[in-house]
């Protein structure tokens, strides 16, 4: 998939649906937004949590696999107007991977045995999220998003195990544990939650790196992650 594309697509796709005023719910049957029961206030502050399950890109040195992690956070959806919703908040996240590794003598290409390893970094990240606010179907309210994020690392954690033994470790970020990789992380956050009786929450979430993590050793690794999370709105 052309994530570029995808970017600069989905504010087109923004600007058509803005202006829908309804929306079909069964057959030829269609209801009014203006119908439809929405938020009585203009304000709601979320509780969340979830799992995060994350890979990077152009890691081509092991065979890779996704690592679900918890997440929690709060945040504050704004309702601004009948097409649009602003959710800006800040969450505890923790993205990684998990490998495996098969290694060989260079010379005699024996085999030597293999390494299974995970390493994660934690983060705080503040974030926005840009959601529609007229799409219900069967008393669900659907809020598509866009939007953007900034995190700051916190620690590092890192397990091996291999013929050779057992290694682990996890420090704070300052103990310069992840000192080959740059302390931050920029991302673009698109995809769906679904509000349940104005008060529960399930969202997905399909979260895009922008930078390479690995700064200054230019590496290009990037994170790629999938987020779900359930929510309490009060």
């Amino acid at each position: 998939m052309n994530f570029k594309r995808f970017i600069i697509l989905m504010p087109l796709l923004w600007l058509i649906a803005f202006p829908i005023d309804t929306q079909i719910i069964s057959g030829q049957q269609t209801v009014s937004i203006s119908e439809v029961h929405r938020y009585n206030i203009v304000g709601q502050w979320k509780l969340f949590g979830g799992f995060t399950s994350s890979s990077l890109t152009n890691y081509d040195m092991f065979d890779t696999k996704f690592s679900a992690i918890f997440h929690a956070g709060i945040s504050y959806p704004f309702t601004v107007s009948n097409n649009l919703i602003i959710e800006h908040g800040i969450r505890y996240i923790t993205k990684g991977i998990k490998y495996e590794y098969e290694y060989y003598d260079w010379f005699t290409e024996e085999y030597l045995g293999k390494e299974n390893g995970s390493w994660n970094v934690s983060y705080i990240d503040v974030f926005g999220k840009f959601k529609l606010n007229n799409i219900i179907v069967d008393k669900i309210k659907i809020e598509p998003f866009i939007g953007a994020s900034v995190a700051i690392s916190v620690r590092g954690a890192t397990k091996l195990e291999g013929s050779w033994g057992k290694y682990k470790d996890s420090e704070w970020f300052w103990d310069n544990l992840w000192d080959f990789r740059t302390p931050f992380d920029v991302t673009i956050p698109i995809g769906v939650d679904f509000n349940l009786n104005r008060r529960f929450v399930i969202g997905y979430e399909f979260n895009i790196g922008l930078i390479d993590i690995t700064k200054p050793s230019h590496w290009d690794w990037r994170y790629i992650s999938h987020i779900v999370s359930t929510g309490y709105l009060f």
